[in-house]
């Protein structure tokens, strides 16, 4: 009977063991294919982001020789495609105000104008202008700070985690989120900041038929040239401006005697924002695409999940 007894709990064990088994090789089996069911559409939401882009640059294309770029812009769009949905929205990037124009595409050396704009701009969008101080010494090539709101290495490498300033033109928006004050400004501006800002090469020119309320009253034009240039977007004015002429023709221009420096009627800077999702796949596409001399375009970055 105790023979029996021992060859019955021997039988168990090895029949607990023989599902303990079974059990693990099976749940491990569904995990290997459910992430390759990842992968795999994963994978496809990347090719029909790609795809997106191509489309989206023959858009531009149709839209710029058909004289309705303004009307693709800010547009999103929706597609279906196997397994899911693929949207995208096309936004004129030098609409925005770029941080790399605090540079004058001289070694090290500020532009001034850029730098006031900048004031302005950020008290329009009621976060404090210091704040452009300490932006300002993150791409200067000097180890000054510019002001007490400034800060350089002196700075940056006091902190709990040390690290040093760029000291050179940004390479991207969310490289803001490291400069002196970005933690102070209120989370809710946060994103009223970073849809007026942009980080092109040093140079690029403000479309001010695309620019925001904000962007052009940190340009200089007062309320009414504001409101007449806003108007002329509106269904039924006159349309974009085709000309620096046409915009010089503004009496409030020739009242304030404004430069148009800086400034110009087309844009050549465009960032696609695309995300494709395939079953539990999710994937968002941050593409920058620019305008080439001989009338095509080229994507000249991307940036997956934050720009």
């Amino acid at each position: 009977m105790r023979q029996r007894g021992v060859a019955l709990i021997s039988a168990l064990l090895v029949v607990a063991l023989a599902t303990t088994a079974a059990v693990k090789l099976t749940t491990d089996l569904q995990l290997d294919l459910r992430r390759s069911a990842n992968l795999i559409t994963r994978d496809q939401a990347w090719e029909y982001l790609l795809g997106g882009e191509q489309f989206v640059m023959y858009l531009l294309r149709q839209a710029i020789e058909n004289k309705k770029l303004y009307e693709l812009l800010g547009q999103e769009r929706s597609l279906p495609i196997d397994g899911g949905f693929i949207t995208g929205q096309v936004s004129d990037l030098e609409a925005r105000f770029n941080l790399n124009n605090l540079l004058t595409g001289q070694k090290g050396q500020t532009n001034d104008l850029a730098y006031d704009q900048l004031r302005t701009l950020l008290e329009q969008l009621s976060i404090k202008p210091g704040f452009a101080d300490a932006i300002r010494d993150w791409v200067d090539a000097d180890s000054t700070p510019f002001s007490a709101e400034g800060a350089e290495e002196g700075y940056y490498l006091g902190l709990e985690h040390p690290y040093r300033p760029a000291n050179r033109p940004m390479e991207s928006p969310s490289e803001l989120v490291l400069v002196r004050g970005y933690t102070d400004i209120e989370e809710k501006k946060r994103p009223d900041l970073r849809n007026e800002i942009t980080t092109l090469p040093p140079g690029s020119k403000i479309n001010v038929n695309s620019a925001s309320e904000s962007i052009l009253r940190a340009l200089g034009f007062d309320a009414e040239a504001v409101a007449t240039i806003l108007d002329r977007r509106q269904q039924g004015g006159k349309g974009p401006y085709e000309s620096l002429q046409q915009l010089q023709e503004l009496k409030q221009i020739k009242q304030q005697e404004l430069s148009t420096e800086g400034l110009d009627v087309t844009t050549h800077h465009f960032l696609l924002t695309a995300s494709a999702q395939i079953g539990r796949s999710r994937l968002r596409l941050y593409s920058i695409i620019r305008r080439t001399q001989n009338g095509g375009f080229e994507v000249i970055a991307r940036s997956l999940g934050t720009l």
